[in-house]
């Protein structure tokens, strides 16, 4: 799990990226990296460590970009060293990528750039995937991703910068999450593997859909999909800035278990219209589910539930199993979505799935949601982020609404 942020504007880019990259450190800590346009100069600078280490490398550099690119990483092709750290460029030194995911076929296009003379500084799939941008680049950055992301095999999210268009953030995703931020005013453009840095700019937010290439300017965006121009649904991003901060606390888990009350109030009083009394007499509880998208009639035609999850939300599901069963007396089973997507499951349009999930972006169960919806099951997720892929692609969504949870150990999304 790594982070990648992406800024064009009037800003000092630089300043805006490595605060990004601060917001999104616990995705990854083996190294960062920065690649901006100054001066007519792509320059590329990168740690081994901590995002700090990276700023007192950089703060020893003048520079007034106005386009940057940044990432924060966690190893997985290549060690964790300075070499293999991103932004990665390609063999004319003009392109700089950055990248979560991994390329599957990398070893395959490695070899086919090698035998057309490329030569390789890295042990990274990312860094063949700059070379692949870099040889498909004839003038126009957003088609050269385009045509590389038709080749690439895996999960990817790209922020790709060129010093032939400076002001120019051009972002792709497959599998691994990536959202645009659009800042009031004219202020510029910002790209994320999460909104995580963007809230302190903007609440105006679009989480990209697999094979979307977008490419930003300051003022303008245009996105596509397989070379077809479509519009920007924009989302608005509901918690705080100050929700994103440690707020006195020493680290941020020990803040999220403290928040968890507050976080299931809220939650609690945002899904049940009536809490079962009035006027000390006993009623029946009216629930609100604004967007489950599911009718009476279609709930009643349900024969079995199956949740997904993966890890804690696989947990929570166990939970979530007692509850269903006990009071609908319905049968429920649980699935870890990584087993469930690759075998043959006994599926039919009775079954409800369930699909359980804090950031609406796992691979394995975003899977389940596809291949459920394949075989006539309606779908519904239990998550936390509005907009995001698997809200997107279920018929209907239970929002937790519980705020961001930065720390690594769930705590309040598992309660919730």
């Amino acid at each position: 799990m790594c982070g990648i942020v992406g800024y064009t504007g009037s800003k000092k880019a630089t300043e805006v990226v490595l605060s990004g990259l601060r917001k999104l450190e616990y995705r990854g800590y083996d190294s960062a990296g920065i690649a901006y346009i100054d001066h007519h100069r792509l320059n590329v600078v990168r740690a081994v460590g901590r995002v700090d280490a990276l700023a007192e490398k950089l703060s020893k550099e003048q520079q007034d970009a106005h386009t940057a690119i940044g990432h924060t990483r966690w190893a997985t092709h290549g060690r964790p060293n300075e070499l293999n750290a991103h932004p990665h460029c390609d063999l004319s030194g003009r392109i700089a990528v950055v990248h979560n995911g991994i390329v599957e076929n990398y070893t395959a296009l490695r070899k086919e750039l090698q035998a057309e003379g490329a030569k390789f500084l890295s042990e990274t799939d990312t860094e063949v995937a700059a070379v692949l941008i870099g040889k498909l680049y004839q003038g126009d950055l957003m088609k050269a991703v385009e045509r590389a992301i038709e080749r690439i095999e895996g999960t990817f999210a790209f922020a790709v910068i060129s010093l032939d268009h400076p002001g120019l953030l051009v972002g792709a995703r497959r599998g691994s999450p990536l959202a645009v931020g659009v800042i009031p005013n004219g202020g510029g453009m910002l790209l994320a593997s999460d909104a995580m840095p963007m809230i302190a700019h903007t609440r105006h937010v679009l989480y990209m859909d697999d094979d979307q290439v977008v490419a930003l300017e300051a003022g303008k965006l245009t996105l596509r999909k397989n070379g077809v121009t479509i519009d920007a649904q924009l989302q608005e991003i509901k918690w705080t800035a100050e929700e994103t901060e440690r707020g006195g606390y020493a680290h941020y888990m020990l803040k999220e278990i403290h928040e968890q009350p507050g976080a299931l109030r809220r939650l609690a009083a945002g899904l049940v219209a009536n809490p079962g009394s009035a006027n000390g007499n006993v009623t029946s509880p009216q629930f609100n589910l604004p967007d489950m998208n599911l009718s009476d009639d279609e709930l009643r035609k349900v024969t079995r539930v199956v949740i997904c999850g993966q890890g804690t939300a696989f947990h929570a599901g166990l939970v979530g199993r007692n509850m269903i069963e006990r009071c609908a007396r319905i049968p429920v089973s649980v699935e870890y979505g990584s087993d469930f997507r690759y075998r043959d499951p006994v599926l039919d349009p009775t079954v409800l799935v369930i699909t359980v999930s804090q950031s609406g972006e796992t691979a394995d169960t975003l899977g389940a949601v596809r291949m459920a919806r394949e075989r006539g099951c309606k779908t519904i997720g239990v998550l936390n982020t509005v907009g995001s892929t698997i809200a997107r692609e279920s018929n209907g969504a239970v929002y937790m609404h519980v705020g961001p949870e930065i720390g690594v150990a769930s705590t309040k999304a598992f309660t919730g």
